[in-house]
């Protein structure tokens, strides 16, 4: 189980760390990056599955996953 998870410079997400529990919920105004957190956390699971290029190429490459600013 995921235990701890930290997302920096991805999407508009510039830095968050987290404790995760078996039951983890997200809360926030529109635009507030709770999407982008989840797509993160998409792309970590990808990844331990050997998929990360295919993980990056839906998000429409590297260039569209890094720190794009913040939207709200």
């Amino acid at each position: 189980m995921l235990t701890e998870f930290e997302v920096t410079n991805f999407r508009s997400v510039k830095h968050i760390y987290m404790k995760m529990r078996p039951i983890t919920v997200i809360v926030g105004p529109n635009g507030s990056g709770k999407s982008n957190l989840y797509r993160a956390l998409k792309l970590l699971q990808e990844a331990a599955r050997g998929r990360l290029a295919d993980a990056i190429a839906t998000e429409n490459g590297i260039a569209s996953a890094i720190f794009s600013g913040y939207r709200g």
